[in-house]
């Protein structure tokens, strides 16, 4: 994607809760109150935006990475040895 804006809105933010389950959301609507898992959709792209929200969380979700993120967060120096 070209659109800066956009990518700008994704630094700092969470795509997993505390309990490392999957929390982003792309939110097309403005009146919705935006949060440390949200970010604003592309004006005509509400298919795309819901790629990438469905393809991150499906990535950190249990059929993806999420049992080795998990076991990371507990274990951070599982990477070095």
């Amino acid at each position: 994607m070209k659109d800066e804006s956009w990518r700008q809105q994704w630094p700092g933010k969470k795509v997993a809760d505390d309990n490392g389950s999957p929390a982003l959301k792309i939110v097309q609507k403005k009146s919705v109150k935006h949060n440390e898992y949200t970010v604003d959709g592309i004006s005509g792209a509400t298919l795309t935006s819901t790629g990438v929200e469905r393809s991150i969380n499906y990535w950190i979700s249990e059929q993806g990475y999420g049992p080795f993120l998990q076991r990371l967060k507990q274990d951070p120096e599982m990477l070095y040895r």
